[in-house]
């Protein structure tokens, strides 16, 4: 027989961490770079149809036209598309900074991680402190 769930105790997603990170591929989406403004929501989409990735997660501006600027780095997404996937983890970000790059854009987002189930989480990803410069919440942060 299945237990009762107690909804009188409140379930609460936590911030695991967070990194900022270079978007990958911004070369070959058509934007106005002119639009890409340092503080301006984003959104973090999965797009497992991809041809060249599987784990791929797309980065899209929040405008008017939900603008694809390129994906997160295929290091960082192999380790957080499965977690998105079973609903682990949700993604919120905001673009960084940019800065030109040649005869493109070189743009920066700040991704924070939320989970319910921070301890498990915590074991995935640490190993991306190395590369995409992950840092784990502090305890005060995860009430």
């Amino acid at each position: 027989m299945p237990r009762a769930v107690d909804t009188s105790i409140p379930v609460v997603e936590v911030i695991v961490g967070s990194m900022t990170t270079t978007v990958a591929g911004s070369s070959y989406y058509d934007f106005d770079a002119a639009k890409v403004h340092s503080g301006s929501p984003i959104l973090l989409l999965r797009e497992p149809s991809n041809k060249y990735d599987a784990n791929a997660i797309k980065v899209v501006q929040l405008n008017d036209e939900k603008t694809q600027l390129g994906h997160l780095p295929r290091g960082l997404s192999c380790v957080l598309a499965p977690l998105m996937d079973a609903k682990i983890i949700h993604l919120e970000a905001h673009i960084d900074t940019t800065s030109v790059a040649g005869k493109g854009i070189q743009i920066c987002v700040a991704v924070t991680v939320y989970s319910l189930l921070r301890d498990v989480v915590l074991g995935k990803v640490s190993p991306l402190s190395q590369v995409h410069g992950w840092v784990a919440a502090s305890p005060m942060t995860w009430q």
